[in-house]
């Protein structure tokens, strides 16, 4: 190769460098590909291969495409006519960076000075696919520049350290310029990085949901050092959100609350693993606290037009909240996913109290229930400070403040009252009452179409009229279609079964698919829950037919009392059996009137898990096709609803016109 072209391709790589860093925390210089791929045109390609011996017969395209960076650091150490080594063997740009190993024993002095320079010529490309839990060589360089480190109040971590980044623009193709590097260190931190790291990973193939977008994660096991790479935001936290002047007026309120009820999609999707992942991640901590929920512009023109976050998964280790705010709630053993709730519940209390007074009525509250706790000794030696519980239950200066604060609401407020409602019966409640996410939001959802609509709500401890059926059956589809919904059923029963209670003073009938001629007796609702998860799925598919016919064997057996037959399902049925289901409800329609009983004595709730097409047909055909009309009575005793749908919807199901067409 021509000396000149050698000493000038040098120069050009000392005078073009930039500066990243390895994963010895050092400065080093690099190249990048777009850099490499701009200097190699395929005239200066063509010019310095013909004066190479011995000579290179590869297409200059294909240099250019797959051997860049190896032709480009060979030609840095004046080595160009060792290519012929890389190239017959099939070693490419993909097999950089090389170690030791990776050398035949004929390379052996000959390419040495390939393994020390070629790292200024391999940076970490942040790529789009193979980029979570990566491990890295410690030379590997990053391409990326420090920005001061991120601190947020109320909120340390003696295990990570967050660091605003810039990305070099010629590795953005799948990451944005500007991002966050979590950073653990040390050995100890280990089993903490590879907790969040592995529920990011998990989580990254969902679009659009309520929780920091992940780009990857990497760590460089020679120097124990640990990366998450998340989304960046100017805007900091709720926290820091708490900081603004509150809204005034209802436009902007309402835009505020919808945001804040998306987080419970977040919530939804870390505890309910689609078909894809059987695998729970309610194991994981997530420590909601204002401090770790992320605030993001959106593109509307109100200062108040903005989206929230969850953020900082797996820290219950780390993460601290200054005096137990938002994170001290009472432990109960229906797990996390009734903590969060609880714990959320806490968030949009006192947001509730920011968006009504701004930051002085917010510590005025927070100073109320640091009083409140005061008086309660055994509280505070546990270094309880201003949570919103006693250890039990709710602090009465919590629903004392919401009633003061409301009366100070904008005019044309209609929305906080509801959040207040909201939050006092749905959300910081004991377990047994607490919803589910998706059901909360649509519980939420529904109060705040109700209070647009019509006069303004009421505060009451039952927000729907239980229908008048003295008799409550549940009936469980335990095939093993419905194996990946098992945690969800037993919650949305146990929910529902609570709900109910007070209007069936027996106790309630469990019925399983696979053993209906066998029901068992439920006096409550944590009873239900757990003859739930002890009964384990059974192969094969759902005669739910067979399953209706020995309920209203039953039903009959006990005199056709008033009942409501709540049937947990995914709608995937045996084949052969499908078609006759609705022969049953035929069959409880010509039975009642023969009794001469009204429709509302009997109904079918179908509640679906799941989303297959054909099920929710089928679910479908018995809700709107399965009913008769006689002497001027319609017989309307099916009812379909989704699991996710809002608790009292259900519970009303098809007594309720209203709500039996309101899907």
């Amino acid at each position: 190769m021509a000396e000149p072209l050698e000493v000038e391709f040098r120069q050009w790589v000392q005078n073009n460098a930039r500066t990243g860093v390895n994963g010895f925390d050092k400065e080093e210089k690099y190249i990048s590909d777009t850099q490499l791929a701009d200097y190699w045109s395929p005239a200066n390609l063509y010019e310095i291969i013909s004066n190479t011996n011995p000579p290179i017969s590869l297409p200059v395209d294909t240099i250019r495409q797959i051997y860049l960076r190896i032709f480009s650091i060979l030609v840095f150490i004046g080595k160009l006519g060792n290519f012929s080594l890389f190239s017959k063997r099939g070693y490419n740009d993909s097999s950089l960076p090389l170690g030791t190993n990776h050398l035949l024993p004929e390379w052996h002095g000959c390419l040495d000075a390939f393994l020390d320079e070629q790292w200024q010529f391999c940076p970490w490309a942040f790529p789009e696919r193979e980029s979570d839990e990566r491990q890295l060589p410690a030379r590997q360089i990053l391409p990326i520049r420090y920005e001061v480190p991120v601190t947020r109040e109320g909120w340390t971590s003696p295990a990570a350290r967050i660091n605003v980044v810039n990305i070099d623009e010629d590795y953005c193709q799948s990451i944005p310029k500007k991002a966050v590097f979590k950073i653990y260190e040390g050995v100890d931190t280990r089993q903490l990085y590879s907790r969040e790291a592995n529920v990011y990973t998990r989580l990254r193939r969902f679009e659009e949901i309520s929780i920091t977008k992940c780009y990857g994660s990497f760590e460089y096991p020679e120097t124990n050092k640990r990366f998450i790479v998340l989304e960046y935001t100017p805007e900091g936290s709720l926290l820091d959100f708490f900081k603004k002047t509150p809204p005034d007026n209802s436009d902007d309120l309402e835009l505020l609350w919808d945001s804040l009820l998306q987080l419970l999609d977040g919530l939804y999707l870390l505890h309910n693993p689609d078909k894809n992942d059987s695998r729970s991640l309610s194991g994981i901590h997530h420590d909601i606290q204002p401090a770790n929920i992320l605030v993001f512009r959106e593109e509307g023109t109100s200062t108040y037009d903005v989206s929230f976050k969850l953020a900082d998964f797996g820290l219950a280790e780390i993460v601290r909240t200054n005096g137990g705010e938002g994170v001290k709630v009472p432990v109960d053993n229906e797990g996390n996913r009734m903590y969060y709730l609880w714990s959320l519940g806490a968030v949009y209390s006192d947001f509730l109290a920011w968006s009504i007074g701004g930051s002085e009525r917010q510590e005025r509250y927070r100073i109320e229930r640091k009083d409140a706790i005061a008086k309660l000794s055994y509280i505070a030696e546990a270094g309880f400070d201003a949570c919103f519980h006693d250890g039990r239950q709710i602090l009465p200066a919590v629903k004392t403040f919401h009633a003061k604060i409301l009366k100070d609401r904008v005019d044309g407020d209609f929305i906080s009252p509801c959040m207040s409602e909201f939050i006092l019966e749905f959300m910081m409640v004991e377990a047994t009452r607490r919803l589910m996410a998706m059901q909360a939001k649509g519980q939420a959802k529904h109060m705040i179409d109700k209070a647009k609509s019509g006069p303004p709500l009421q505060r009451s401890r039952t927000p729907e009229i239980i229908p008048p059926v003295s008799n409550r059956i549940l009936v469980i589809d335990d095939y093993e279609s419905m194996r990946e919904h098992r945690r969800n059923v037993a919650e949305t029963a146990r929910v529902i079964s609570y709900s109910v209670k007070v209007s069936d003073k027996d106790g309630m009938d469990l019925y399983f698919a696979s053993d209906s001629c066998n029901p068992q007796k439920c006096q409550n609702s944590s009873e239900v829950e757990a003859k739930i998860w002890s009964k384990e799925t059974v192969s094969g598919r759902c005669d739910m037919k067979k399953c209706l016919e020995d309920v209203m064997d039953q039903v009959k057996a006990n005199g056709m009392k008033p009942t409501g037959i709540y049937i947990f399902t995914d709608g995937i049925w045996d084949p052969d059996h499908k078609p006759e289901v609705d022969d049953v409800i035929h069959e409880s329609i010509k039975l009642l009137i023969e009794k001469k009983a009204k429709p509302a004595d009997l109904m079918f709730q179908f509640i679906q898990f799941g989303h297959n097409l054909e099920a929710s047909k089928r679910l479908k055909f018995l809700d709107d096709d399965c009913t008769r009309t006689h002497r001027g009575v319609e017989y309307d005793i099916v009812d379909t609803k989704h699991c996710d749908d809002h608790v009292p919807k259900i519970i009303m199901g098809s007594i309720s016109k209203h709500n039996d067409k309101d899907d």
